[in-house]
């Protein structure tokens, strides 16, 4: 939670260009399965690509720790002596400082999580080395490691420690000039992130939220969703036609841990919703700090947050050490509840992300203004103990409430039913754990950024040792700790896509001096030693889609945020299991928008660009359809290889040919009058046509 470094069935025709968006379905194991064969058609200009896409002309840049940025997988392919790494800033008194790269070594020793992410993203080295993929260890003369964009320019930033909200304001800020200084498009992989802040997009209480100043105007930004989805650190209540409540428990813990709850504001009594509305106009939602009695089945105590903030000294409610080393309101009963250095205090209590007003008087609340209450609590006692803390919250109609713990401990329900207060008066509902939806990167939420979860795309992995395993994520399967949830303002779902991030093989710095495992591979180069190792986290799924994105950029440089949403919307695929499921089942949940198609998606923008074919003059003219009935023949002057498909508009492959020659046959299916669109690619062209079939 805490500021960390996350570590095929696919039809070739991009038909969403005829309707908004669509779910396509693969196997589970052809979802993930097809990507190397996609990253290499887009490189060799095959699979009825007009030309080859390497990132040429397009800068990534990457925000991050631990570079050897003189690693060989930056080097210019077929020329090591050429950097790819145009420059590299690393922080120093407060601002990222320009170094020189002859003689450089790292940002920092501690690390080599940058390498490895920027390896992913634009790793070019194909040459000799050796590498075991699961299958033994082997020599190759071109090593199958490099990454996706292996001929982008490369803008390295090295933080030599966590990244604090300064520098990501500071790096983004950076990598916005250079882009605007060199004219090229630029996509920026940001693999760090934690939970704490707003998620609703606006990036109040966000580590680095000011990165939403330079997000959708300029460089694309690329941000993981963290590595918490497996931790049920959340709760949310409330968003329907009628009041809700929920109560869940608060964990035991030795050390003190944070809560973090934003709500709607709720308009005082005799306020209008139609007025325009001030924060003296709203007040707090209700949410009460509980103690269940486990012996009486009740709840034996109830105070208000808010009621805490305003009245108890310091805040705090405490036991008799702990009310009289922090000055807190002191409450005997916690002494025996809990421990006489336990307390809960509320640090935080009002209204965040507000409008100032034209003239003097208070803020004014939009759309995206919240209520937050941050609590603190250090609750000693065993899991087995008489007495439960928890919180309740009670929502009315329309209100909304998303919380969030920053401990690994996560929510729990403490196995605590329904129960009602000392006296009978008051009713709670059964205490819940803690969810994993909502468990992401508050950065990932922000507006106008491409937020990516983590899969599996290797059923074996090995170690030059000689070992060699079957993975435990099997391609086509979400990996279990990827973060994933919403925008609570939009309602947006998140992460926008899912790429491979379990056990990726990726380039390692060299001047880590902790101690590696086993590497995954190795190459020798002008008398030095460079290494590739594996890495899990959804750090590792986003350079993926940033390099995805660099091949893209090539082929429409003016493609903005936007722009990416549209193509992921329209092209990504889920297992087939995964798309049958209800859309608000966790399964579907966690794989967000689906996962990456590169070459779908390269094929979607070259037709929406209508830069499909060659760019010839003479091709329609070498071009000749006839039909009889439903039997289809294609002539293509000048070409000796030539395949023809024909699809049904909701992408079902009907009918396809292919000859080694000018002219190919087909049959359209038995059926009615119907409408198809025709696919047709040669060695040099590759063209689609609607065609109607009586």
């Amino acid at each position: 939670m805490r500021n960390s470094f996350f570590g095929s069935s696919i039809i070739s025709i991009a038909l969403p260009l005829l309707a908004a968006s669509y779910v396509n379905t693969a196997s589970a194991s052809d979802v993930c399965s097809n990507l190397k064969e996609d990253i290499d058609a887009i490189r060799e200009g095959t699979g009825g690509l007009p030309k080859k896409y390497d990132g040429s002309g397009v800068t990534v840049g990457i925000l991050d720790m631990g570079f050897d940025p003189n690693h060989v997988a930056f080097a210019v392919s077929g020329d090591i002596s050429q950097s790819r790494v145009k420059v590299f800033y690393t922080w120093k008194n407060s601002t990222f400082a320009l170094e020189d790269l002859s003689g450089f070594t790292t940002d920092t020793r501690n690390s080599y999580h940058g390498t490895h992410v920027a390896g992913i993203a634009v790793g070019g080295y194909s040459g000799a080395g050796q590498y075991n993929d699961g299958n033994g260890v082997r020599t190759y003369t071109a090593m199958p490691v490099f990454g996706v964009a292996s001929n982008a320019d490369i803008v390295m930033l090295g933080a030599g420690g966590n990244l604090s909200s300064a520098q990501l304001k500071e790096g983004a800020a950076t990598l916005t000039e250079y882009a605007e200084s060199t004219g090229r498009p630029m996509v920026v992989n940001i693999s760090s992130g934690d939970i704490k802040g707003s998620h609703s997009g606006s990036g109040d209480g966000v580590t680095g939220s000011s990165l939403a100043d330079y997000t959708g105007k300029g460089p694309i930004f690329c941000v993981a969703t963290g590595n918490e989805g497996a931790v049920k650190c959340t709760v949310s209540a409330g968003g329907g036609e009628s009041d809700d409540e929920c109560s869940f428990g608060i964990p035991f813990t030795s050390s003190q841990i944070e809560f973090y709850i934003y709500t709607t504001p709720r308009l005082k009594a005799g306020v209008s919703s139609e007025a325009q509305i001030n924060t003296t106009m709203v007040e707090p939602m209700q949410i009460d700090f509980i103690v269940y009695d486990s012996t009486t089945g009740k709840i034996c105590y109830s105070r208000n947050i808010y009621e805490i903030y305003q009245k108890c000294a310091n805040r705090g409610i405490a036991g008799s050490i702990a009310a009289t080393a922090y000055s807190y309101t002191a409450n005997s009963d916690f002494d025996s509840w809990f421990t006489s250095d336990s307390y809960i205090r509320v640090s935080v209590c009002g209204c965040v992300h507000t409008t100032p007003p034209a003239t003097m008087g208070p803020p004014l609340l939009n759309d995206r203004t919240e209520w937050i209450f941050s609590v603190s609590t250090l609750l000693k006692s065993a899991d087995g103990s008489r007495y439960k803390p928890g919180l309740y919250i009670r929502t009315q109609k329309g209100e909304k409430a998303f919380g969030y713990t920053t401990s690994f401990s996560g929510m729990t329900s403490h196995g605590v039913g329904s129960a009602t207060s000392t006296d009978g008066s008051v009713t709670y509902p059964a205490w819940r754990d803690g969810s994993t939806d909502g468990s992401m990167s508050a950065i990932a939420t922000l507006d106008n950024v491409i937020s990516v979860g983590a899969c599996s795309a290797v059923s074996r992995l090995g170690t030059l040792n000689g070992n060699s395993y079957s993975a435990s994520v099997q391609p086509g399967e979400i990996w279990p700790s990827s973060s994933y949830g919403m925008n609570t303002s939009t309602g947006e779902r998140l992460p926008h896509v899912v790429a491979p991030g379990y056990s990726v093989v990726s380039a390692a710095s060299r001047y880590y001096d902790r101690g590696y495992a086993a590497f995954a591979a190795t190459a020798a180069c002008d008398g030095e030693s460079y290494n590739w190792i594996h890495e899990t986290g959804t750090s590792m799924a986003s350079p993926f889609v940033a390099g995805t994105i660099a091949l893209w950029l090539q082929a429409d440089p003016d493609m903005t945020v936007d722009d990416v949403k549209e193509v992921l919307r329209n092209t990504n695929v889920y297992p087939a299991g995964v798309a049958s499921l209800p859309e608000d089942d966790e399964r579907r949940l966690r794989w967000g928008g689906g996962m990456i198609q590169p070459l779908a998606g390269l094929k979607y923008i070259l037709e929406k660009n209508g830069t499909m074919g060659i760019a010839g003059t003479d091709a329609d003219s070498r071009l000749l359809v006839e039909q009889y009935g439903r039997e289809i023949n294609v002539f293509m002057a000048g070409t000796d290889r030539l395949t023809a498909r024909l699809y049904t508009l909701d992408g079902i492959c009907a009918a396809t040919a292919t000859a080694e020659s000018s002219e190919v046959s087909m049959t359209a299916p038995s059926a009615s009058s119907a409408l198809y669109l025709l696919e047709i690619i040669s060695d040099d062209y590759r063209l689609i046509r609607k065609i109607i079939v009586r």
